[in-house]
């Protein structure tokens, strides 16, 4: 029984290295078209949409003007309620709000 299990497992890794060699070591034609678009979006200075104001800067000067100037980061809020619904009426007694009474 032992002897199977030990041939079941060779044949499995050889199976396993052949596909690696012969599927996963193929570099896909587009790679380095790829690599090459992500450098350069990432690395350089580019116009995005010139009317809106919108330019891409690199990564890396982004980065040193976000931890240069933290308060210049304006939060990014989503279904903000308007005003009036977001304050929480005052109580007449003096209690604080929502302290109920």
């Amino acid at each position: 029984m032992a002897v199977f299990v030990g041939v079941g497992h060779f044949v499995k890794a050889k199976t396993f290295a052949e596909y690696e060699k012969k599927t996963l070591a193929v570099v896909d034609d587009r790679l380095p078209a790829a690599r090459e678009r992500d450098r350069e979006e990432t690395t350089a200075y580019g116009v995005l949409d010139a009317a809106a104001g919108r330019y891409r800067i690199p990564v890396d000067e982004a980065v040193r003007a976000m931890i240069g100037h933290p308060e210049s980061l304006a939060p990014i809020v989503f279904n903000q309620p308007a005003a009036e619904e977001a304050s929480e009426p005052e109580a007449a007694d003096g209690a604080a709000p929502g302290a109920g009474g």
